[in-house]
């Protein structure tokens, strides 16, 4: 099953050159979904960005407590309609969730219509409105497959150039016609500069509004999967080793008993690499079957130092510092954490230099990955 990845890409200006933008993008990640939310707050500068912010973190709080998009959508349109009567703290709304095999739904709000992107064609999408309460929301549905996307922008690129001789604005069929020139021309990547560009060109560069485009590529997802410790009973050895080696991305094991049981399991043996005896730097096993082997606790506490470290101070190379580099080009990152005690983990000469054990480090890896904007999973077995 091929599990894709959407990449992110935004632009964004303010309507008053100096002043915050009242549109914001927001990305969260999920084992279930991804979702991307643009939200345009009402009018300009600080207020509308408070605005907005207010409603996307309430948005992505419920999906985060369990809510499905509709039932986080119908509480959050409830309030917003509220304060549209009272014209305070309103906020126009686009949303998109894709699942993991590229299936999206998409929820618009007092927003542009979403376009599809894919092999170099931009397209409408055919939609159908769906009532919460007195909101009427438009709803759309597409499968992205590899390396196709979806291009999203607020009302400050479709109404430019209102005014400078536009009676209607560039509107969306405008947007889309030059989306499909600008990427013939230059590199996807760089289309929702180019249209956030063009939508001050035709404003006379002065716009009316503040102007956002996002655009959502999807494509394979890197994967990494990590096992550390030994399974709590030796009973699940080869189910959780059987289960890791058959996952699809590039296969880590951190821990010289780890490594042991994976060998077991295979019929072979860890050999210790002598070319990677080092000083200060775990070794690495030889072990058929995975892309990296190496020690347990010492490796995973290097690794999190480093997370924070720019690539160019990393001048030598190792095991750990091949493992940064493979983490930080990862999109999904899973850990399978045996939970069985490890006696040195707690020793004397470990809490004196401050290693933390794999229940206390595996987690604080996760967060700081997870700020990264990676997927990351633990599984404790």
């Amino acid at each position: 099953m091929t599990i894709l990845y959407l990449e992110v890409e935004s632009y964004q200006t303010p309507k008053k050159s100096g002043d915050v933008c009242g549109d914001v993008v927001q990305v969260l990640r999920q084992c279930d979904a991804t979702t991307v939310i643009l939200a345009d707050g009402l009018k300009s500068g600080i207020k509308a960005r408070l605005s907005a912010l207010f409603t996307v973190e309430r948005l992505c709080t419920k999906l985060e407590c369990g809510s499905s998009l509709s039932q986080a959508m119908s509480d959050i349109l409830t309030t917003l309609e509220e304060n549209r009567r009272q014209l305070s703290m309103w906020t126009a709304l686009t949303v998109v969730r894709m699942l993991p095999r590229g299936q999206c739904t998409i929820l618009t709000y007092e927003m542009p219509p979403p376009l599809s992107v894919a092999r170099r064609h931009v397209n409408m999408i055919r939609s159908h409105s769906i009532n919460f309460g007195a909101c009427v929301v438009s709803q759309y549905e597409v499968d992205l497959g590899e390396n196709e996307g979806l291009l999203l922008v607020s009302d400050g690129i479709t109404e430019a150039g209102i005014g400078n001789g536009l009676a209607l604005g560039w509107g969306i069929e405008g947007v889309r016609r030059d989306a499909e020139l600008f990427i013939t021309l230059d590199a996807i990547r760089n289309l929702p500069r180019l249209l956030v560009s063009r939508a001050s060109e035709l404003s006379g560069g002065s716009q009316t509004d503040d102007a956002s485009a996002v655009l959502l590529l999807a494509r394979r997802s890197r994967r990494v999967i990590v096992f550390t410790g030994p399974p709590l009973s030796p009973d699940r050895d080869a189910e959780v080793v059987g289960r890791f080696l058959d996952s699809e991305g590039c296969k880590i094991v951190c821990g010289g008993t780890t490594a042991g049981i994976v060998a077991r399991y295979l019929g072979t043996e860890a050999i210790v690499d002598p070319k990677s005896l080092h000083p200060y730097c775990p070794p690495r096993y030889i072990l058929e079957g995975v892309d990296y082997a190496t020690e347990g606790v010492i490796t995973l506490n290097q690794l999190y130092n480093l997370l924070d470290a720019s690539p160019r101070v990393l001048e030598e190379r190792n095991v750990v510092t091949e493992l940064y580099e493979t983490l930080c080009a990862a999109d999904v990152i899973e850990f399978i954490v045996g939970t069985s005690e490890n006696p040195e983990g707690s020793s004397q000469p470990f809490l004196q230099q401050g290693v933390l054990g794999r229940r206390q480090i595996v987690p604080l890896l996760a967060e700081k990955l997870r700020s990264q904007g990676k997927l990351v999973t633990i599984e404790w077995c």
